[in-house]
């Protein structure tokens, strides 16, 4: 099975936020072509599990991503960071050779 990882920072915003009104029980994150560096994460909460979607999970917190978006995030680790000024999931992604300034963005080699 290929390793990704989720810090429990990341596991928790995923829980709070089913808690508070989402009632999705996947987070979902696909990787698309786009974006300043030429590649993009999408963060989606989803209810439902396609076939060929892989299922990470840490403290009751489920993340699924398709077989093609997990062949870049291979070894990457989910993360949650909140701050005065904003809050959101980011990827630290091993493979990526660059990213843009917003975390949203990456290019490999």
């Amino acid at each position: 099975m290929v390793s990704f990882h989720i810090s429990p920072e990341a596991a928790a915003r995923i829980n709070k936020v089913n808690l508070i009104g989402a009632k999705k029980d996947f987070l979902c994150i696909t990787v698309n072509s786009g974006g300043c560096n030429g590649m993009r994460y999408k963060f989606e909460f989803i209810d439902r599990v396609a076939d060929n979607y892989q299922i990470f999970c840490l403290h009751k917190a489920n993340v699924v991503m398709d077989d093609l978006s997990l062949q870049f995030l291979k070894g990457a680790m989910l993360h949650f960071e909140e701050d005065i000024g904003q809050a959101n999931f980011m990827i630290k992604n091993p493979n990526a050779a660059s990213s843009c300034g917003c975390g949203i963005s990456f290019s490999v080699n």
